[in-house]
C-alpha cells in the first residue's frame, strides 16, 4: 500500500511538473521578430544563469524598454526562465529602465551571446 502511494505522489509530481514546464514556456508578451538584435532574441529562448546570464537579463530588459516595451510587458518576457519571480523580476526592470542604456556589440560578444557571422551587425564590423 505505501509503495502505490509512493508511485501515485511521483506520477502526481511528473505531471506537475509537466505543467509547469508548459506554463513558463508561454510568454503572455509577443514580440515583433526584427525589433530587436537577433542576438537579444537568441538569449531570450535560453536559460540565463550565473553572472553572465543575470547580465544578459539586464541587456534583453534595456534592449526591449528601449524599443517602447512597458515594464509589465518586459517583465513578462522572463516568464520561461525557471527562477522567474514576478516581484524580483519587476524590481530589476524598473532598475534598468532607470539607469541602463541598451548593450553595445561588444558586450554581448564579451558575454558569450554574440550570433557572429549569422548576425547582419556584426558581419559589418
Amino acid at each position: 500500500m505505501l509503495e502505490c502511494r509512493r508511485f501515485r505522489i511521483e506520477m502526481a509530481q511528473e505531471r506537475w511538473e509537466k505543467v509547469r514546464a508548459k506554463i513558463r514556456s508561454k510568454r503572455s508578451v509577443k514580440f515583433e521578430k526584427g525589433k530587436v538584435r537577433p542576438c537579444i532574441e537568441k538569449a531570450l529562448s535560453l536559460p540565463l544563469h550565473g553572472d553572465k546570464g543575470h547580465m544578459m537579463r539586464l541587456g534583453i530588459a534595456a534592449e526591449f524598454l528601449n524599443k517602447g516595451y512597458s515594464v509589465d510587458q518586459v517583465v513578462d518576457l522572463f516568464r520561461g526562465q525557471t527562477d522567474f519571480d514576478r516581484d524580483t523580476s519587476h524590481k530589476k526592470v524598473v532598475d534598468v529602465k532607470e539607469r541602463y542604456k541598451p548593450f553595445k556589440c561588444k558586450t554581448i560578444r564579451e558575454l558569450g551571446f554574440c550570433l557572429g557571422d549569422s548576425c547582419q551587425k556584426e558581419r559589418k564590423t
